[in-house]
């Protein structure tokens, strides 16, 4: 068998597929895509949440030095009111505000002694910011009050 020589001119190299794109992505991709935003978004969102957190205890212990510097210099008459207020402020900064902000009285005491693991507020100094804030003067002495308010803000996390 001998080969045509007319048929021989008739054959065509071999060309290649073109070879594959990165667009458009295979849905594997986006999965994985999809799952990596997730992370990131997740992570972004808890960085903020923790970082704002940071800032109130900050905030809060600076409140708490500058009314210890004005009971020093006698120059505030209702540090009890505005360590309560202070309480209340970084409590509504660490848990949800549906549940502090209903809390008085006894029940608001009881929170402060769980969240210190302590029963200095319903049973020790921290009595005194039940019906302190309240009261036309307090004479007794605020510095133990002011340790407990500084050790409560401290734990909070």
């Amino acid at each position: 068998m001998q080969a045509n020589p007319s048929l021989l001119k008739q054959l065509k190299d071999i060309h290649m597929p073109k070879a594959i794109g990165i667009w458009p992505l295979a849905p594997g991709w986006w999965i994985v895509i999809g799952i990596v935003m997730l992370i990131l978004i997740a992570t972004i969102y808890f960085i903020l949440k923790r970082r704002g957190k940071i800032t109130a205890k900050k905030l809060a212990l600076q409140q708490l030095y500058a009314l210890e510097e004005e009971y020093s210099a006698d120059t505030n008459t209702n540090l009890l009111s505005d360590l309560a207020i202070l309480l209340r402020r970084a409590a509504i900064a660490y848990y949800p505000r549906s549940n502090i902000a209903k809390l008085h009285g006894e029940k608001w005491l009881a929170f402060l002694d769980e969240t210190s693991k302590s029963k200095r507020y319903t049973q020790g100094v921290g009595r005194a910011l039940l019906h302190g804030p309240y009261a036309a003067s307090y004479e007794d002495d605020l510095t133990p009050i002011f340790s407990l308010v500084k050790s409560w803000i401290k734990r909070l996390h």
